[in-house]
């Protein structure tokens, strides 16, 4: 996988082309869950420019769907392959190695959103786009994703309303640990919405 990303990463430099840099991508999707960090964070082919940000996000967000299509593929063909007595014996179970590549994704996305969202440049949208990528089941515990998101905010204290509210929309409050629902019940960033459900589920945990 690393040299994958260092071959992307040289791509995006010599501005190779576009077929190029897409087929560099569809094989990092492919081999996703044996990324680290380092991996995943492709530089900007703009960075340096004004208001130019750090990392190129959209290569990201292609790189993690070809790996989240991927499992949507194995899904569809294995609703094909089982009957429903054989459903109840779940791929997708925990422990499972599908489960396992799933999550170690999630927590790859989460600490990819934790470092691009420190970039004031980067718009709300595309933090959005990265944050929504991840389908409900694929996170275990939502305290990485609010983490980001609360750098996100820091960071972008002039966020219009709506787009808080989408951001922190994606946070399942039900899998947040106590620590991280006793943080986020008192933190005056998040959307009052959200504040009041983390301060019910910590009184009723």
């Amino acid at each position: 996988m690393a040299f994958l990303s260092s071959l992307l990463k040289t791509a995006i430099t010599a501005s190779a082309s576009t077929s190029c840099r897409s087929d560099l991508e569809r094989r990092m999707g492919l081999q996703l869950d044996q990324a680290i960090l380092e991996d995943v964070l492709v530089p900007s082919i703009t960075h340096g420019i004004n208001h130019s940000t750090m990392y190129d996000s959209e290569s990201v967000v292609r790189i993690f769907s070809i790996f989240l299509n991927l499992d949507e593929e194995d899904d569809d063909e294995d609703s094909h392959l089982r009957d429903e007595s054989e459903m109840m014996c779940d791929f997708d179970s925990p422990g499972s190695p599908k489960q396992s590549a799933i999550l170690k994704v999630s927590k790859l996305l989460d600490n990819y959103l934790a470092e691009v969202a420190l970039d004031s440049n980067l718009m709300p949208s595309k933090f959005i786009a990265l944050a929504e990528l991840l389908p409900d089941h694929a996170r275990a515990v939502s305290d990485g994703l609010y983490r980001a998101v609360d750098i996100f905010l820091k960071v972008h204290p002039n966020i219009k309303d709506s787009e808080r509210y989408r951001l922190c929309k994606t946070i399942d409050c039900q899998k947040l640990s106590q620590e991280a629902c006793s943080h986020a019940a008192q933190n005056e960033r998040l959307p009052v919405q959200m504040a009041v459900q983390v301060l019910y589920l910590s009184k009723s945990g």
